[in-house]
């Protein structure tokens, strides 16, 4: 009588803690490709515009010094502390202060005022549902659009 070894059950995958391990992943792989908001620096006035990229698990600053030569800085939500943004009249600067590096992130000049302050409520508002422990992964994008931006015009 032969024995077939290959239909048995891993029994690594049955352990709770493995189980609960996936579940960690998988939330982290769904919101690390959901892009919330994305905006770059208007080109006359920033010769090589920087961009940032806002998802529900961190923020990528990308600082282009020239062509094809890029500094990527990938800052997640609960490293950072806060977000800032002085506008004027068209442009805006957003700011990050962040704990857990040597210093912050280089600010992001010569966005559109309207970026600069809708990229500031978003970070703020993942900043303020990571310490309150909020899991966004089930919402979906729109709406949770919204909800950032509520809550970063209400509490800041």
């Amino acid at each position: 009588m032969a024995i077939n070894i290959f239909k048995s059950r891993d029994p690594v995958s049955t352990i709770p803690a493995v189980k609960e391990a996936k579940q960690k992943i998988d939330k982290l792989t769904r919101g690390s490709y959901r892009t919330i908001f994305k905006a770059t620096a208007v080109f006359p006035f920033d010769f090589f515009p920087d961009t940032i990229i806002i998802d529900e698990n961190k923020v990528d600053i990308i600082v282009t010094t020239f062509f094809v030569t890029e500094q990527m800085y990938s800052i997640p939500i609960q490293n950072i502390i806060g977000a800032d943004a002085m506008t004027s009249l068209f442009f805006g600067t957003l700011t990050l202060e962040t704990t857990g590096y040597k210093k912050n992130p280089p600010p992001i000049t010569h966005l559109w005022s309207t970026d600069a302050v809708k990229a500031r409520r978003y970070i703020n508002a993942l900043v303020m549902c990571n310490k309150d422990k909020i899991d966004l992964s089930k919402l979906e994008t729109p709406y949770l659009r919204q909800k950032l931006d509520e809550i970063g015009q209400a509490r800041m």
